[in-house]
C-alpha cells in the first residue's frame, strides 16, 4: 500500500508542477495572540471553491495563475476578512483575524452552510466559550462532562466523566492530547477530567464517520489540542476554588517567533487534611490529592517549518501514614503506610514542514506512561526483645507506549488527499501482586503472581484518505486504514474501510451516511464503575483476540435562516471479541493468570436514534438532545448464553442546555438531564446454609448466606434526573478580568440511586433500599485573568 500511495503522490505532484495552477498556502491565526485558528473557512469568491484550516491553522488552496482572485476568511466569533491577489507562483503567508464583540450574522450563516456542504457525520465540536459557562459540581468547566450532554454520549456512574459513546465503554475511546494517547483521564473518581480548560484550545469528538487517519479504538475519538502560547504578550490566570486551584501562564519566548503555555492544577484536599491533622495533633496522616502539569512550546523555525514540544504529567494519590504508636498492654510499637496512586505522563515532539505545491507534512515522536500502584506496609516492633516484623504488599500495573508517525496532506481543487503511517511499541504490566515479610532474623520472603511478566507488542499502520467534492451538492470522505498488530508471537492483520457521504438536496437540507470498520488491540478489565482505577489494561494475545466493530449511520441536517439547527441520526453498531470477568472472579489473585479470569468472544449489539436541536446565536443559546437506544451483550458462558442488557443500556436519554446572557458581564446557565435507570444484577432469592461445628462449643451452628441469581442485569435502578444551575459574573479591571462563578449541583435535591442494598425491617421483612451520594451542593470559584 505504501508503494502505491507513493507512486500516486509522485504522479499527482508531477502533473500539478507543470500545470497552470499556483498553490496558495497559509496560516490563519488570532491577531492578538498568534494562536492558530482551527476550522476557519476560506472561500475563493471568484471560483466559489473553498477549504478550511487544519489542526495547525494551516490551509492550502489551488488557484489559476495570473488570474485575479478574492478570498474571504471567516470564523465564528471573528470579523471576516477579504483579500484580493494575483499569483504567478506558489506563495505562503499568514492571515491574522480579529475577534469580534458583535455578532456577524452573515459570517455565522456562511459558516453553517459551509459545514453542511462538508462530508461529516458523527463529529461534535462544542465551543470552549460555551463549555466555560456550563454548571459544574467542581466549580470549574469540565470538557468531558460537557460532551456527556450531547446525543449518543452517556455518563456512567453519577457525576463520573467517563464517556459511554453509542453503546461503548470508556476504554473504547481514543483520547488524544496533542496527538499523544492518554489512558485514565479522570481525577477524584471521575469528578475532574485531566484536561485544564484554561490550557485547551480545541476539542473534537467523533462518535461515527471516523476519518481513516484515526484508529485503535471502537467507539469514539476525542482529539484535544492545547494552546501554543501567545506569541506577542504574556498572559495568565489564577483560579481558587473549594476543591482545586490552578495557575495558567503563556507568553513569547522570542516575540513573534516562539512561545510557551504552562498550567498547574492541584487538589486542595491534601492541604485541608494536613492542617486538620496539625490542629488536632493526630499521629497519623491521611488524605487525597491530584495534580496536572501541562507545558507546550511553539517555535517558528522558518515560514515553512515549525517545531512543537508538548508535555503532560498528572497523578492521583490516596494515602494513609501512621507514625509509631506504642500499645502499653502489649508493649509493641506499630507503624503503617498505605498508598493508592495512578496517573499519566506523556510527551511529544512534532515537526511541521510545508513542501512545494502545498504538501503539508507533520512528523511526531511520542511516548505515554500510565502507572497504577496500590501498596501498603506495616511494622510491629517488640520492645521486650527489640525484634521487628515488617509486612509489605503491592499491586502494580501499567503501560509504556512509544510511537513515531507521519501525516501528510495534499490539497487540490475540490480534493484533499491525506496519507500517513505510524509504528508503535507497547509494554504492558497486566497486574503484579507482590508480598514480602521481613523479620529481624530473616531476609524478605517474596511472592509474585505469574502475570508479572511484561507483555510486549508492536503495531504498524498506514492509511489513505480522500476528502472530495464531486458537485456543488455531493461530497464524500473515503479512505482505507490497514496494518499489522503483533503480540504473543501472533500477528493480527487489520483492514478498515471508511466511507462518509453527504448530499445537499436543498440549500440548507442535507442527507448524510457513513460506514466505519474499527479494531482495538487493548482491553480494559474492570470490576466496577466507581471511577477509581482498580481496572487493568491488557493487550490482545493469542487467546484474547482484538476487538472489532462495524458501524453504519445515516443522518439528516437542516439549518434555518435564523440559525437554528436540527440534526437527526440513526445508527447500528456490531461489536465482536468483547471480554468480561468470569463469574466470581477476584481481580488480583496469586493463583490465576489474568487470561484465565476472563470470558472471551463476547458480542455487542447497539442501535439508536439521536436528535439534536440547537440555537447557536442570540441572547439565549443552547440545545436539546434526545437518544433512543438499545445496547445488549451476549457471552457463551455468561447468563446461560442468553442476551442481556449492558450495564449502561439507557433506553431514553434527554439533555436540555441553556445559556442566557443577562448583561454583557453576567451569564446564567442551566442543564437538565434525564435517563432510564442503569441495569444491575440482583439475587432473586436468598437462603441460609447451616453447618454444625464440632470444634466450637460456643457456636455449634454456623450459617452461610447463599444468594441465587437468575438473569444478568435483570433489574434497573430508578430513572435518573437532575438540574444544575450556574451564575457567572465577570468584570474588567485596570489590569485584568475578574470572574466569580457560583454553581449549584442537583438544584432540586433529587435523591438519585447510586446503589441499592437489602435491609431487614423490625418485623423481620427484608426490603430493597437505595442509597444516594450527591444531594444539593454549592461551589464558588474565583478567577483572575491578566
Amino acid at each position: 500500500m505504501t508503494k502505491t500511495v507513493f507512486i500516486l503522490v509522485l504522479s499527482i505532484y508531477t502533473i500539478t508542477s507543470f500545470s497552470q495552477i499556483s498553490v496558495l498556502n497559509g496560516y490563519v491565526v488570532d491577531k492578538k495572540t498568534g494562536e492558530a485558528i482551527i476550522g476557519a473557512n476560506i472561500t475563493d469568491l471568484t471560483t466559489h471553491t473553498g477549504t478550511t484550516s487544519n489542526k495547525f491553522g494551516f490551509f492550502s488552496l489551488s488557484v489559476l495563475k495570473n488570474e485575479n482572485h478574492t478570498l474571504q476568511f471567516s470564523y465564528i466569533g471573528y470579523d471576516a476578512r477579504t483579500i484580493s491577489f494575483n499569483l504567478n507562483t506558489d506563495t505562503i503567508f499568514t492571515i491574522e483575524m480579529s475577534s469580534s464583540n458583535t455578532e456577524l450574522k452573515e459570517v455565522l450563516v456562511f459558516a453553517a452552510k459551509n459545514t453542511e456542504e462538508k462530508a461529516e457525520i458523527g463529529r461534535i465540536n462544542i465551543p470552549l466559550s460555551t463549555i466555560r459557562t456550563l454548571p459544574s459540581i467542581t466549580g470549574e468547566p469540565d470538557i468531558l462532562k460537557a460532551y456527556q450532554l450531547m446525543p449518543g454520549i452517556q455518563m456512567g456512574a453519577e457525576n463520573n466523566n467517563g464517556l459511554y459513546v453509542r453503546g461503548g465503554s470508556p476504554d473504547q475511546n481514543l483520547i488524544l492530547l496533542d496527538d499523544v494517547t492518554l489512558y485514565n483521564v479522570s481525577h477524584l473518581g471521575g469528578f475532574f477530567s485531566v484536561f485544564d480548560p484554561s490550557m485547551v484550545k480545541s476539542i473534537d469528538l467523533y462518535k461515527g464517520g471516523f476519518p481513516a487517519r484515526y484508529g485503535g479504538r471502537l467507539s469514539s475519538v476525542v482529539d484535544v489540542r492545547n494552546k501554543d502560547g501567545n506569541l506577542y504578550k504574556s498572559n495568565g490566570e489564577i483560579a481558587l476554588g473549594l476543591i482545586s486551584s490552578k495557575v495558567f501562564l503563556e507568553g513569547p519566548i522570542k516575540k513573534g517567533e516562539s512561545s510557551y503555555a504552562f498550567s498547574f492544577r492541584n487538589c486542595n484536599f491534601g492541604a485541608y487534611s494536613y492542617l486538620y491533622n496539625i490542629l488536632k495533633g493526630i499521629k497519623y496522616t491521611e488524605g487525597y490529592y491530584f495534580y496536572d502539569i501541562n507545558f507546550k512550546a511553539n517555535l517558528k523555525l522558518s515560514q515553512s517549518d515549525r517545531l512543537f514540544l508538548s508535555f503532560y504529567s498528572g497523578e492521583d494519590n490516596i494515602y494513609y501514614k501512621e507514625k509509631k504508636a506504642k500499645n502499653d498492654l502489649t508493649n509493641i510499637e506499630y507503624s503503617g503506610l498505605s498508598e493508592l496512586k495512578w496517573g499519566n505522563t506523556a510527551g511529544s515532539v512534532r515537526w511541521l514542514h510545508i513542501f512545494k505545491n502545498g504538501i503539508f507534512n507533520n512528523t511526531t515522536l511520542a511516548f505515554t506512561n500510565y502507572n497504577y500502584v496500590n501498596r501498603s506496609q506495616s511494622s510491629a516492633e517488640y520492645l521486650i526483645d527489640n525484634s521487628k516484623i515488617t509486612d509489605y504488599y503491592r499491586i502494580k500495573s501499567g503501560i509504556d507506549d512509544f510511537q513515531i508517525k507521519n501525516d501528510a496532506e495534499i490539497p487540490f481543487e475540490n480534493l484533499t488527499f491525506r496519507f500517513g503511517a505510524l509504528a508503535g511499541s507497547h509494554s504492558h504490566i497486566p497486574g503484579v501482586v507482590s508480598y514480602s515479610q521481613t523479620t529481624s532474623e530473616t531476609k524478605p520472603d517474596s511472592v509474585a503472581t505469574n502475570s508479572s511478566v511484561r507483555l510486549k507488542s508492536v503495531d504498524v499502520y498506514g492509511y489513505a484518505e480522500f476528502e472530495y467534492k464531486l458537485t456543488d451538492k455531493f461530497s464524500a470522505n473515503t479512505g482505507l486504514r490497514t496494518g499489522l498488530y503483533i503480540a504473543d508471537n501472533t500477528a493480527f492483520p487489520v483492514l478498515e474501510p471508511r466511507v462518509v457521504l453527504n448530499y445537499l438536496f436543498l440549500p440548507s437540507y442535507s442527507i448524510k451516511a457513513s460506514y466505519s470498520k474499527m479494531h482495538q488491540n487493548i482491553h480494559l478489565l474492570t470490576n466496577s464503575n466507581g471511577g477509581l482505577p482498580t481496572d487493568v489494561w491488557v493487550p490482545s494475545t493469542k487467546t484474547i483476540k482484538p476487538q472489532s466493530s462495524n458501524q453504519l449511520s445515516i443522518g439528516f441536517a437542516h439549518t434555518t435562516k435564523k440559525n437554528y439547527e436540527l440534526n437527526v441520526e440513526l445508527y447500528t453498531k456490531k461489536i465482536k471479541n468483547l471480554i468480561d470477568y468470569k463469574a466470581g472472579t477476584v481481580l488480583y489473585n496469586n493463583l490465576q493468570n489474568w487470561e484465565q479470569k476472563v470470558e472471551t468472544g463476547g458480542i455487542g449489539d447497539v442501535k439508536g436514534l439521536e436528535l439534536l436541536f440547537q440555537k447557536k446565536t442570540g441572547t439565549l443559546t443552547g440545545w436539546i438532545g434526545y437518544t433512543l437506544s438499545s445496547n445488549t451483550r451476549i457471552f457463551e458462558n455468561l447468563n446461560n448464553g442468553k442476551e442481556y442488557p449492558y450495564t449502561y443500556d439507557q433506553t431514553h436519554n434527554i439533555s436540555i442546555v441553556g445559556n442566557y446572557k443577562i448583561t454583557e458581564n453576567i451569564t446564567f446557565s442551566a442543564t437538565w438531564v434525564y435517563h432510564t435507570g442503569n441495569c444491575i444484577t440482583l439475587p432473586s432469592a436468598k437462603y441460609q446454609l447451616y453447618n454444625y461445628d464440632y470444634n466450637n462449643p460456643m457456636n455449634k451452628y454456623l450459617y452461610t448466606d447463599v444468594e441465587i441469581y437468575t438473569d444478568k442485569n435483570g433489574y434497573r435502578l430508578p430513572d435518573y434526573h437532575r438540574l444544575d444551575i450556574s451564575l457567572n459574573r465577570s468584570k474588567q479591571l485596570e489590569k485584568g478580568i475578574r470572574n466569580w462563578s457560583i454553581n449549584i449541583f442537583n438544584a432540586y435535591n433529587r435523591q438519585n440511586a447510586s446503589y441499592v442494598f437489602y435491609k431487614k425491617s423490625k418485623d423481620d421483612r427484608v426490603g430493597l433500599y437505595q442509597g444516594s451520594f450527591f444531594p444539593i451542593l454549592l461551589n464558588i470559584t474565583y478567577s483572575y485573568k491578566w
